[in-house]
């Protein structure tokens, strides 16, 4: 194109000569200035040529030369290279996304003086091959190695060129240009997926696979997407990782020594995911590198045998920090702790920062040692202690008191009192004391004397009361400091009236000597210990729990000769006459307590032995 057949365009233009000032240019060419399609034109016939038409210097305007040129005295040449601009190979693949938009994408550049997130990667566009406006970038984007662009024409090409530039303008000068059309893309890509699963080290598998092809996307713009999990099948779940352009990736697994189990499937730039079912099965290498942890931040005694540790998120390179375990160690000496098995505590936390450590010692100081370990069983940790001293022990233990309180046997004043055990926050089951208070009326129980008894650990007693009458017990739980239950639970027993220590007396001292025992000479019921019991059921002189029915009882009611004395033999006791003998009659209270005594069943004589009730001498 020459000059001369633009003489009107170049004219306009030529206002714009060094040293003519834009507010004199008329009207007409004031508008044409900056004006794309004059700067497009001047461009492409050759300043120099306008110039020589126009008779002027040097135009001084933005005229856009070609690809790898620049501007100078009027002429494109062509343009040397910044050495202070990154190296970059332009971009790789312009892709259909939608009917209206392509995804550009580059390999990263490189720079001597800035580093790669840093650097600039500005995206030209054109719609005829050449056609760029290196002034005028259609996006500038930082760090990244795609870029979309939208708003385009559907069935249209367009071609495209990315240059990189560092953050100081020092921009590369490539001319690599790539043409593609937006249009609608619905096919998936075609790919035989994973190829191999190996270990590699640090806790990974590699992936590789041979690149997937598609009908349009380039090859540097297809995603892999990379599904695992320990059981079939795995690419239920999201995808564990991607990358796109690539033909392997290394993996990192939460359990380096468990088998995974692998798919990798491609995507192309419009989103199109095909869905091979290829697996392949792979552990991860080893994983050696031990956690990042600051170990115990702080200790807190939270009661007498419970101390509180916290300590701040650890992290590790494979291991989620949700997976993390935490071990902490309670010590009665200050550290360095070089072997833990000498802790008088510990307890072990998953994805936690706190824990409480229990089973110490009431206003005690213990130091605290913190570690964290993956999943691998790398441990790591800051060594330094934490301290803290547990509280006093001012609580009582949880105790529900008795239960029970039952005579060993019907006739027996042995009496077996159980309860539940108590618990306790500082001493053990086995160390706490229980007490046994006892009374003979409901509620009297003394606290301020000493229990009737008392045993450590056990969760029943066997204890002596009074025959005949009832006892009221309470029993209560004290732990090693000292402290008391406060339930006050009472429960009453009434053992029968003992033969032995409340019958036989009456007997012993109201008989006749030689009338009442192997000696007797005439018949009489035998009534001397300790074979007095044997002889009453045997002489049937007493029905068991019918007073009235037993001629026992009738005797010792009207123990004279002036009564009228039942049918049957002489009289029990004191059938003599009165100068005869000294022995005592039966009181009234010895009459009513030989009636009760019958009424429940006349019980019988005690296994010998057994130590007297209390209150008998």
């Amino acid at each position: 194109m020459r000059c001369i057949d633009h003489v009107d365009t170049c004219t306009k233009v030529g206002f714009l000569k060094r040293g003519l000032s834009r507010r004199r240019a008329p009207r007409w060419a004031r508008a044409a200035v900056g004006a794309s399609t004059a700067a497009l034109i001047v461009g492409a016939i050759g300043a120099s040529a306008c110039n020589a038409v126009l008779g002027v210097g040097d135009l001084q305007i933005g005229v856009a030369c070609g690809a790898g040129t620049k501007l100078v005295s009027g002429q494109c040449v062509a343009a040397a290279t910044d050495p202070r601009a990154p190296s970059f190979g332009g971009v790789t693949s312009v892709s259909p996304v939608t009917s209206t938009s392509l995804l550009v994408t580059w390999d990263p550049g490189a720079s001597l003086t800035a580093t790669p997130g840093t650097l600039r990667y500005s995206v030209y566009v054109a719609t005829q091959k050449g056609g760029e406006d290196f002034h005028a970038p259609v996006s500038t984007v930082s760090g990244a190695t795609s870029y979309t662009i939208a708003n385009l024409t559907s069935g249209t090409d367009t071609y495209v060129v990315v240059r990189a530039s560092d953050a100081d303008g020092h921009q590369e000068s490539n001319t690599v240009e790539l043409r593609a059309t937006a249009q609608a893309d619905t096919t998936p890509p075609d790919f035989a997926g994973v190829a191999s699963a190996v270990p590699a080290p640090a806790g990974k598998v590699k992936l590789s696979w041979s690149p997937a092809t598609d009908d349009l996307s380039g090859s540097s713009a297809i995603t892999y997407l990379v599904y695992a999990g320990e059981k079939s099948p795995v690419y239920d779940s999201p995808a564990v990782a991607k990358v796109t352009g690539a033909t392997s990736i290394e993996v990192v697994v939460a359990k380096p020594q468990t088998p995974y189990r692998f798919v990798v499937r491609a995507e192309d730039a419009a989103g199109n995911l095909e869905k091979n079912l290829r697996e392949l099965v792979s552990s991860a290498g080893a994983d050696t590198e031990p956690p990042m942890f600051g170990g115990c931040a702080m200790a807190t005694g939270t009661a007498s045998n419970q101390v509180q540790v916290d300590w701040n998120p650890g992290h590790d390179d494979i291991t989620p920090d949700a997976d993390l375990w935490y071990d902490v160690y309670a010590f009665t000496m200050p550290g360095p702790h070089a072997d833990v098995a000498a802790a008088v505590a510990e307890r072990s936390v998953q994805g936690q920062t706190s824990a409480t450590i229990g089973s110490l010692a009431a206003d005690t100081k213990y130091y605290f040692l913190c570690r964290a370990r993956d999943l691998s069983g790398n441990v790591g940790g800051n060594a330094e202690d934490a301290t803290a001293t547990t509280l006093k022990d001012v609580t009582p233990p949880d105790f529900t008191g008795v239960t029970s309180a039952t005579p060993v046997s019907p006739d027996s004043y042995q009496v077996t009192v159980t309860w539940a055990a108590a618990a306790d926050l500082q001493t053990a089951k086995e160390k706490i004391v229980y007490q046994i208070f006892t009374s003979s009326t409901a509620g009297g129980e003394d606290y301020t004397m000493p229990p009737a008894q008392t045993t450590t650990g056990q969760t029943q007693a066997t204890l002596l009361v009074r025959p005949g009458e009832t006892t009221y017990l309470v029993v209560r739980a004290r732990d090693e400091a000292g402290n008391l239950s406060t339930s006050i639970k009472e429960v009453g027993v009434s053992p029968h009236i003992s033969y032995d220590w409340q019958i036989q007396p009456i007997f012993t001292k109201s008989c006749v000597n030689g009338c009442h025992n192997l000696n007797q000479k005439i018949y009489n019921p035998i009534l001397a210990a300790p074979v007095s019991y044997v002889f009453i059921l045997s002489d049937g002189v007493v029905v068991p729990g019918d007073p009235s029915a037993s001629w026992l009882y009738q005797d010792v009611s009207c123990p004279t000769v002036t009564c009228t004395a039942p049918p049957g033999p002489p009289h029990v006791v004191n059938h003599m006459p009165p100068s005869s003998t000294t022995n005592p009659l039966p009181t009234p209270a010895d009459v009513a307590l030989i009636h009760d005594w019958i009424a429940e069943g006349a019980p019988g004589s005690l296994p010998p032995g057994l130590a007297a009730p209390p209150g008998y001498p």
